[in-house]
């Protein structure tokens, strides 16, 4: 019975030993999840932290962005206005274009009449020569 009593309490020993080697390893196990979890923390905070600048930066490009459409409507806005003061003056020289086109043919054509007329007076003083060169 002693025998078997050593036996156990050898058995008991190795078992304690066992119990105390698994909660040394427990503890271990523990302690790297901490570790773990800490690195785990630091990279969801980096995490964050980036994801709120570049909402920063979103938001930084999105008022840009109105501001420059704006900045566009306002430019188009101004593009139409001149267009229409152009075309405006267009019409004006075009009609303008066409009055003088009218006097400069008119005038080519009082020009031709007045170089007719001009030969003709010629004619007629060549004429009124003659007829006075008869008389005498």
């Amino acid at each position: 019975m002693l025998g078997e009593l050593e036996e156990y309490d050898e058995q008991i020993e190795e078992k304690e030993s066992q119990l105390c080697l698994m909660e040394d390893m427990r503890r271990e196990c523990e302690k790297e999840l901490k570790v773990e979890q800490k690195e785990f923390l630091l990279v969801l905070d980096n995490i964050d932290k980036k994801r709120e600048m570049k909402e920063e930066e979103l938001k930084d490009l999105s008022k840009k962005i109105a501001k420059c459409t704006k900045e566009l409507k306002t430019k188009d806005g101004e593009i139409r206005a001149m267009k229409k003061l152009i075309d405006a003056e267009d019409e004006k020289l075009q009609l303008e274009n066409r009055k003088l086109f009218k006097v400069i043919s008119l005038n080519g054509y009082h020009h031709v009449q007045l170089k007719e007329l001009q030969s003709k007076e010629k004619e007629f003083a060549t004429q009124v020569e003659d007829l006075e060169s008869k008389e005498k």
